[in-house]
């Protein structure tokens, strides 16, 4: 009885250590740090050192030995001795379990093919106080490995010349020699390069470390319910064939996650392979960060998101800008993780020639710190091949056009909900009913929304060394709003009977309305961040659209289309002499905007019809001008 109630005191010993290492493993991972990549039991291929098998990094596994003893290993000397048995027998002296278990560590050792960085040995023990053999306590050894040994310093002749010095030095090496059929110095030498003692206390401590470290991600009175998951865990999962992971486990544990605990996705590139892992996607336990999931946590979330990604930009790689763009308008007290920051924000910095159009500085809004911890994850999701990086981008894209969307539409719907209406809701009525045809077509065809909102914010007059999408996201939502509602207005203004098609009005004119507030000059200049309001002229001559409208220029139309007829030959194309002159340019001038908050919309379709016949007449003048 006495000796089964020990047994079973040594197998709750042995799920206590477990368990606190699963809660390390779990709760680094939870943390987006280096993690364990796995915890299992019986898998080892040294024999006795499969208490616990931790794999750490790829390749690299610790293998855990633990003795809950209190009592001394062994009364006998460090020497082996003979003894004579009853029969006149003479024989060695039994070895101990601990005995047992250096032993086959010498001979794992001693085997050449056995690669002696894959592996660590950890000797798991409630106190270092008892004895290996007579004299000779844990204590001493784990002196010898902390204390004397120092790797790449540390020779088999220095450690010999110790012994000389220091009894217990000796004793252990006549312990390891002619107990655990280790060789010499040489061979001792190779063991205190992968052993280690830990003195880990008794159940209580072991059990009092792991709820402060499951308390720092759990909520406090959910600690007990997430360790006696992890026990129920590890009974039904550590088995020879199978080992802990930490994704799978969190889970089961996630509805104990305190509500202010961050997630966090990464993205790797390994050789040709991308992999991604994180734990922004928890929906389920089959698939991993998927983009429909990960980008509305990346992009909306209050919390502080970690986005990870190890990669250096690659030019025409399609996942590699996806990428760039979720880096840009990441969210909140954010930031992204990225390997080499440098790089990646001098590459978003010409991608979108410094600036996203809203102020003159808002690339300094975009949070990117140097990622220090580079870390592979057991559970990750590998894209294999071009093809499977080129699906996961479009996902990504589409994701982020239907996020930016929903952000658009919630501002337009504010909008619309807030104006003013002082002497009609008229506009009002006529504007809600276009934009609900607009919205139907618009909200679930995210190629369509890409084509609407890169030309509200890339002008052609940039040139195509601007990445426009990238500006397309939930920083610029505000400036696409005040775009999208004043490309309605405009819409019902010219054509208030047409069924509302978004991408056009009529077969007589095409639409542009330009969002930006800022830009990065026109294609041939030397890039600097300008003020579109200095600039809509130049932009002016280089859409192509008829219908030109700037949602963040206060010059009045009139004005606008005055440069733009001075200066056609300059500006090179949409010239008089082409007929390629838009036939008509709107800014939300002061007037423009008195109307709309007067409601009216009669008095709103009158000023854009007369600005409509304004820029004709202006025309007309100008070329009687240019050929009399």
């Amino acid at each position: 009885m006495l000796r089964k109630l020990s047994l079973d005191q040594t197998k709750i010993y042995e799920q206590t250590i477990a368990t606190y290492e699963i809660a390390k493993m779990l709760v680094s991972f939870i943390k987006g740090q280096s993690h364990y990549l796995s915890v299992g039991a019986e898998q080892g291929d040294v024999d006795t050192w499969d208490d616990l098998v931790i794999q750490d990094k790829a390749n690299h596994n610790i293998h855990i030995q633990i003795k809950r003893q209190n009592t001394d290993f062994s009364e006998d000397s460090c020497i082996r001795d003979t003894y004579t048995q009853h029969n006149g027998t003479v024989k060695l002296r039994d070895l101990s379990t601990i005995d047992k278990s250096m032993k086959a560590l010498a001979e794992w050792i001693h085997n050449h093919v056995n690669d002696l960085k894959s592996k660590e040995f950890h000797i798991e023990l409630p106190t270092s106080n008892i004895q290996f053999k007579k004299g000779l306590t844990v204590r001493h050894f784990k002196e010898l490995i902390e204390v004397h040994y120092k790797p790449d310093v540390t020779t088999s002749q220095g450690l010999e010349q110790l012994a000389n010095l220091n009894s217990k030095v000796k004793d252990i090496y006549y312990w390891l020699t002619t107990w655990c059929s280790f060789s010499d110095w040489d061979h001792i030498l190779k063991l205190l390069s992968v052993i280690k003692i830990k003195d880990s206390g008794t159940e209580t401590d072991i059990e009092a470390r792991t709820n402060d470290l499951l308390s720092e991600v759990f909520s406090s009175n959910s600690v007990d319910s997430v360790k006696l998951n992890i026990k129920s865990y590890i009974s039904a999962n550590t088995t020879f064939t199978g080992a802990i992971q930490p994704r799978n486990l969190l889970y089961n544990l996630k509805e104990y996650l305190k509500p202010n605990v961050g997630a966090w996705t990464q993205y790797s590139k390994d050789g040709s392979f991308w992999n991604i892992s994180g734990i922004n996607d928890m929906e389920t336990n089959q698939d991993i960060e998927r983009p429909s999931i990960v980008v509305p946590q990346i992009w909306g979330s209050n919390l502080s998101q970690g986005l990870k990604v190890n990669f250096e930009p690659i030019s025409g790689c399609k996942i590699t800008d996806s990428l760039l763009r979720m880096i840009i308008h990441q969210s909140g007290t954010s930031n992204a993780h990225c390997q080499n920051k440098d790089r990646i924000k001098s590459t978003i910095d010409h991608s979108i020639g410094q600036t996203l159009g809203i102020s003159q500085n808002d690339t300094d809004n975009i949070s990117i710190v140097e990622n220090t911890e580079i870390y592979t994850s057991s559970e990750f999701r590998r894209l294999i091949n071009r093809s499977d990086s080129d699906n996961c981008s479009c996902e990504l894209e589409k994701a982020m056009n239907i996020e930016t969307w929903k952000k658009v539409s919630d501002l337009l719907d504010g909008k619309i909900y807030i104006m003013e209406n002082k002497s009609s809701t008229s506009l009002r009525d006529k504007l809600e009913e276009r934009w609900v045809i607009w919205r139907d077509q618009l909200k679930d065809n995210h190629k369509a929304i890409g084509i609407l909102f890169k030309s509200m914010l890339h002008p052609v007059a940039e040139g195509q060394s601007i990445k426009g999408t990238f500006r397309v996201g939930p920083k610029t939502a505000e400036m696409l709003s005040e775009s999208l509602f004043l490309l309605l207005i405009i819409s019902i203004s010219l054509d208030p009977d047409n069924a509302g098609n978004w991408n056009t009005i009529s077969t007589k004119y095409n639409m542009v309305s330009i969002g930006l507030k800022y830009w990065s000059g026109k294609a041939e200049s030397i890039r600097g961040v300008r003020n579109i309001d200095e600039d809509g002229i130049i932009i002016a001559g280089r859409e192509r659209a008829n219908v030109i409208i700037f949602s963040n220029v206060n010059s009045s139309p009139n004005e606008l289309m005055d440069d733009l007829i001075d200066n056609s030959n300059e500006l090179e194309t949409n010239t008089i002499a082409s007929g390629k002159t838009p036939e008509l340019v709107i800014s939300n001038c002061k007037k423009l905007r008195k109307l709309i908050n007067q409601g009216d919309f009669a008095k709103v379709q009158e000023y854009i019809q007369g600005e409509l016949k304004n820029t004709d007449t202006t025309i007309e003048n100008s070329i009687r001008e240019a050929t009399e």
